[in-house]
């Protein structure tokens, strides 16, 4: 994650506000409904845009040089081996860029990659991605992590009324899911399981083993690290900036 005051925040931004935009639906099939900007994710790709239109989702990486596009590439999710074992997200991948390393960005793009270039003012398309198969169950891990953000969990939405169109849309609250202080010793218990196990990560990582996603393949104890990692984020139990120890950028 990068600092709220910075150019790759700032385009974070802009990027998914332009997939929102009617225009863009031309790019990406249909008009995409949702974004999101730099969302931890148990399990899967962190990539700085996400956004689906229910059928496809389409994922923007933002590079501010040249060094840190090349770095990128390093990474695993970009790697052969991860496009055939199913470890990639987005069906349609873009980098943005500003407008000073465009023209390097483009004559280095990966097979498949768009770009998109940041005038200062807007995003400009500049290079159109290829359809991609993307593993979607991260795209359904994405959706979940919103999902719980925004409206919580172990809800029920009731969706049948005097309504014919379903625009009502509440939440019928009296066939609500309600566990009481069974729920709350539960999540009592798994708060205190995710930070004991979070807590043995970072005794791993001072001893010097490499339990940092960035550099390791195991999709096991990867996963394991990213789930306790993000669950004690959203629980407030560490900060973003201990979090950007064991979850990739």
């Amino acid at each position: 994650m990068s600092a709220t005051n910075s150019l790759h925040y700032q385009l974070c931004c802009e990027g998914a506000k332009y997939l929102l935009q009617p225009r863009a639906k031309e790019r990406f099939q249909s008009q995409n409904k949702w974004s999101a900007v730099e969302i931890v994710c148990m399990g899967c790709e962190m990539p700085d845009v996400w956004a689906t239109n229910c059928s496809t989702s389409t994922v923007i990486e933002v590079k501010t040089s040249v060094a840190d596009f090349r770095n990128d590439q390093k990474k695993y999710c970009r790697s052969e081996q991860a496009e055939k074992a199913g470890h990639t997200l987005g069906n349609y991948r873009y980098y943005l860029c500003p407008e000073k390393i465009a023209d390097t960005l483009k004559a280095e793009l990966p097979d498949g990659w768009g770009l998109l270039v940041w005038n200062g003012k807007k995003v400009d398309f500049v290079v159109g991605a290829a359809y991609k198969e993307c593993n979607k169950e991260w795209d359904l891990f994405i959706m979940g992590s919103i999902l719980s953000r925004e409206v919580g969990v172990h809800k029920v939405f009731n969706y049948r009324g005097t309504n014919p169109m379903g625009q009502t849309k509440q939440l019928d609250n009296t066939i609500s899911i309600s566990m009481g202080d069974q729920k709350k010793q539960t999540q009592s218990t798994m708060a205190e399981a995710m930070e004991q196990s979070f807590n043995t990560c970072v005794e791993e990582r001072n001893s010097g083993s490499d339990v940092h996603v960035r550099e390791d393949h195991d999709y096991g104890f990867k996963e394991g690290v990213e789930w306790a990692v993000t669950e004690l984020l959203i629980m407030g139990k560490i900060d973003h900036e201990t979090a950007k120890l064991f979850i990739a950028d």
